[in-house]
């Protein structure tokens, strides 16, 4: 395998990782928000 190859491959990677973790923090935001209002209620 081209090392030129590997290193597109693992670009991807992580570009495709932070796209997911950006997700997961508005996500894990939204779950925060949702449960400090059910505390309050």
């Amino acid at each position: 395998m081209p090392s030129y190859l590997q290193s597109i491959i693992f670009f991807n990677f992580v570009l495709n990782l932070s796209k997911f973790r950006l997700k997961f923090k508005k996500f894990s935001v939204k779950f925060k928000l949702q449960s400090k209002q059910k505390d309050e209620f």
